[in-house]
């Protein structure tokens, strides 16, 4: 990013981390910390210099999703535990320049697996999940926000016993996460097939016309 981009209003550089971490009694969460950069060609630039460069928190609309979502009560995602949003220190890379640390629940479970998914025989197991799935998506729209790349890999279920039984599937499937780069809902959108083709809950043909009949695809 350069001055011009900032004077035009693309907001600070920053950089981002996530690490997973743990309470004195070892209840694990992740963490994720956005933190201002200096301009590029500035990096070496004396402290300073570089404070001169220091701005308010950018906004950060996982922050905000998370927040709207735990004043909602909204339990088809992890729980935001905390945050804080700040300035660096005298020796940070912009001194002065926001910080900004999110933490948030992990919850039990893992994501599904694309592979074992669509695994040939599975496929009852397969409908079993798109049909809990419409349930937690008409749930998430009435909270207002969802992950901004929809993927399979974002829906997980507690591996409470083997992923082959779709009774186990149908209880254990619990939450939709990553919310790193989220989108508001559209009030008028409707479920439809084509939200099992964003998700990768189904597959169709690789040609032209594909989205016509949804009897070609991949169920």
């Amino acid at each position: 990013m350069t001055e011009r981009q900032l004077e035009l209003g693309s907001g600070p550089c920053f950089a981002v981390f996530k690490y997973l971490c743990h309470s004195a009694t070892d209840k694990k969460a992740f963490i994720r910390i956005y933190f201002q950069i200096p301009i590029p060609g500035t990096e070496y630039q004396p402290p300073e210099l570089r404070r001169q460069q220091g701005a308010p928190p950018r906004e950060h609309l996982e922050l905000q999703a998370l927040k709207d979502l735990r004043e909602r009560h909204c339990d088809m995602v992890p729980t935001l535990l905390a945050y804080k949003e700040g300035n660096q220190c005298s020796d940070g890379l912009v001194p002065d320049g926001y910080i900004t640390h999110l933490v948030w629940d992990m919850v039990p479970g893992k994501p599904l697996d694309t592979g074992q998914f669509w695994r040939p025989e599975l496929a009852l197991l397969r409908e079993a999940v798109r049909t809990k799935f419409r349930d937690v998506w008409e749930e998430l729209k009435r909270h207002g926000w969802q992950p901004g790349l929809p993927l399979l890999q974002k829906i997980i279920y507690e591996s409470t016993g083997d992923m082959c039984m779709i009774r186990n599937m149908l209880t254990s499937f619990r939450h939709i996460a990553g919310f790193r780069g989220p989108d508001r809902f559209d009030p008028g959108e409707k479920f439809s097939d084509m939200t099992f083709v964003l998700w990768r809950l189904t597959r169709p043909p690789r040609k032209s016309g594909w989205e016509k009949d949804p009897t070609k695809w991949a169920w």
